[in-house]
């Protein structure tokens, strides 16, 4: 089709996009494609872009969108006669009709019309709020996946996709789109950030709560959910117990089988990871950082380990949602005027190390010779912290067993034996408010 098109009487197209607008030449009657083919031979590879005849709402004046509209009409509806003042949103249903054809984007076998002097290229608005970021080499060193969203905007540009990883991008550093056909195309600053991209030279450690955001991890328990709902599936889970004979590591092994060939195939598929090792690991370590304070989640997550009939998986997340119960039990109990003096700008950390020796060695004073403590503090405890010096953290105890105050190493051997706990719902009720006037 091309070769064909080239034979044709040239025709002279301005092509306008986010980075700068251009005149070029295409052939007279051109379908879309044919013209981005040609487009694509002055500018380079672009990214998906759709092709209009009126520039996208933001850019450029109403009055500005309102002329370019009614050029394209008088190509697309030479027929109709134009009221004068704004065209969307006016007028008769044949005129409303016209005006959204003449808006939309241009199918790519439909031709552009030898009387069209300008068209607009523009990336498809995204569907979602995220965009998927793939790092061209390898991210900084610790983590877990090479790919990772970042929650922005539809309408949101290059340079914003920049400012959000920055400092961890380099100023300057390329970023591609994704196309279809397997090939990267530069972006410029001004375009608006397709669904995926590509960037050169991020140096950020992509952690799991990176690779997935909260939305779609929930959307991951909901097809879990659904997969494992389902009737012919509880039935063949009635044939792994059969097979198992009461062996639970046995029945375990069939169930991880059965999931890795059947059940998180489809869903990574959904999610365009099908083919990445890392998908479940990410996933549930997403599922850790994202809904550690979320209860209606962790109900959810011992139904879903119920449904899957995995007893030592439904024990973990039994512990874990009545553990949150009883921190959000305490919570509430501590009311707005808590008894207890702390710090107005404290941090919350839980201790999460020390469990095979019954929980943190403590010690009255900041070193490590000074005298240590007998009763030690246990894991899950939630403490609020008065001073932080190095590794070395003085608290004071707001829940769970051991001494009401003292020293513990945050650190050991490279492992976190506290955590801070990032919850704005719980700073708000555990750490003081201001003092009124």
């Amino acid at each position: 089709a091309s070769s064909a098109a080239a034979r044709r009487c040239p025709h002279s197209l301005q092509v306008h996009r986010r980075a700068g607008s251009c005149n070029l030449s295409c052939p007279r009657g051109a379908t879309a494609a044919e013209a981005l083919e040609f487009i694509e031979r002055r500018l380079g590879p672009l990214p998906e872009v759709e092709v209009l005849r009126v520039p996208p709402p933001g850019w450029a004046p109403d009055a500005e969108r309102d002329r370019a509209l009614r050029r394209a009409l008088a190509v697309t509806s030479p027929e109709l006669l134009l009221p004068e003042g704004p065209l969307e949103g006016e007028g008769d249903q044949e005129l409303q009709r016209a005006v959204r054809r003449a808006v939309a984007a241009v199918d790519g076998q439909e031709r552009l019309g030898g009387l069209l002097a300008e068209v607009w290229l523009a990336c498809p608005a995204r569907s979602t709020g995220h965009v998927r970021v793939t790092c061209c080499e390898p991210p900084g060193g610790g983590s877990v996946a090479d790919v990772f969203h970042v929650e922005l905007p539809p309408e949101a540009s290059v340079a914003e996709l920049r400012r959000s990883l920055a400092p961890e991008l380099p100023e300057g550093a390329p970023v591609f789109a994704l196309r279809a056909d397997g090939n990267r195309a530069a972006l410029h600053d001004a375009d608006t950030v397709p669904a995926q991209v590509a960037v050169s030279c991020f140096r950020g450690v992509v952690t799991p709560a990176m690779v997935f955001r909260r939305g779609q991890v929930a959307e991951f328990m909901a097809m879990m959910m659904a997969a494992f709902r389902d009737e012919e599936m509880q039935r063949r889970l009635d044939a792994l117990e059969q097979e198992a004979k009461g062996n639970d590591d046995m029945y375990r092994f069939l169930l991880g089988s059965l999931c890795n060939r059947e059940v998180h195939p489809p869903i990574a598929k959904h999610f365009g990871l099908e083919k990445k090792h890392w998908f479940m690991p990410a996933m549930t370590g997403a599922f850790n950082a994202h809904f550690e304070f979320d209860l209606e989640m962790k109900e959810q997550w011992v139904e879903l380990e119920t449904l899957m009939r995995d007893k030592i998986m439904l024990m973990q997340a039994t512990y874990s949602r009545d553990h949150l119960k009883a921190i959000l039990e305490y919570v509430a109990s501590c009311g707005d005027d808590s008894e207890h003096p702390r710090p107005a700008h404290a941090q919350l950390w839980q201790v999460v190390g020390g469990a095979q020796r019954g929980g943190l060695l403590v010690r009255l004073g900041q070193g490590i010779e000074s005298q240590a403590l007998p009763e030690r503090l246990a894991r899950g405890a939630l403490v609020v912290e008065l001073l932080l010096v190095g590794e070395r953290l003085q608290y004071q105890k707001l829940y769970g067993e051991g001494p009401a105050t003292g020293w513990v190493s945050t650190v050991l051997s490279g492992k976190p034996l506290l955590i801070p706990l990032r919850d704005p719902s719980l700073q708000n009720r555990l750490l003081p408010r201001p003092a009124q006037k």
